[in-house]
């Protein structure tokens, strides 16, 4: 069974990752004079398992994105959930698919189509049946893939793990759970709000590196009311974003000697 997929391009270039004055967004940041954005749609277009591309980025870019493997290209919002709406509604109306769905930031130009399709194997292998599947990545194994990367990484009884940026997700989450979306999305970077959000308990756990695997799915469960799975994937380029120049750099000089 392939799936569709739906990239979320829109994010305004506010000069954290770039100074470059004429690139508008961050998906279009170049890597080896490419926009990075068309490589995470090679990406996809390789991928066995992925049937149409949905861009919610810039429409003036929407010839260049086409001729690479976008199937549809929508105007992008300021709210990432609105973002995602536009492009779960796009699928329902465009396609007529209402089935799970990978939903890939567009930074993360080192992924590659072998590594998608493992995801998604992955997913449908799982033994649970679940809503939301997202890829987490060793520490070991992403350094001995990326050394000079710096990411951030959480400690779980399991082991050290950083996250993925992309997730294979059901309608179901996108039109039930907005309220608890927008309020993760919008207090992520507020320790005092989260901590309401997740529990005091919770995240006390977590900074002690003492929760397991399945306590943080059990805690994700609860708050978006829908069963998340954890993927463990051996491919670390699904969680190699570029946020800051340092990444943008290191991806460049990964480019040229890959």
């Amino acid at each position: 069974m392939k799936h569709n997929a739906v990239i979320l391009a829109g994010a305004r270039n506010t000069n954290l990752v770039t100074k470059e004055s004429t690139i508008n967004y961050e998906a279009l940041v170049r890597v080896m004079q490419r926009p990075m954005i068309l490589y995470v749609l090679q990406a996809l277009n390789m991928a066995k398992k992925i049937n149409k591309i949905v861009v919610i980025g810039p429409k003036e870019e929407e010839k260049l994105l086409l001729a690479n493997g976008a199937n549809l290209v929508i105007e992008s919002k300021e709210d990432i959930v609105k973002n995602i709406k536009l492009g779960l509604q796009a699928l329902t109306d465009e396609f007529s698919n209402n089935q799970h769905f990978l939903l890939v930031s567009s930074d993360i130009p080192l992924v590659t189509g072998e590594a998608i399709d493992d995801f998604i194997i992955k997913c449908k292998t799982s033994q649970v049946e679940a809503d939301l599947y997202y890829p987490i990545i060793s520490k070991e194994r992403n350094l001995a893939m990326y050394p000079e990367s710096k990411r951030t990484y959480v400690k779980l009884k399991e082991g050290t793990y950083t996250g993925g940026n992309l997730t294979l997700i059901s309608p179901k989450i996108i039109n039930e759970s907005t309220a608890v979306i927008n309020r993760m999305i919008a207090n992520r970077k507020d320790p005092l709000k989260m901590t309401r959000i997740l529990g005091l308990k919770f995240l006390f756990k977590l900074l002690c590196g003492q929760l397991s695997i399945s306590e943080v799915e059990d805690r994700a469960s609860e708050l978006v009311n829908s069963c998340c799975k954890a993927i463990i994937t051996d491919y670390p380029e699904l969680g190699f974003d570029i946020d800051k120049p340092e990444d943008l750099e290191l991806i460049q000089k990964i480019v040229i000697n890959s």
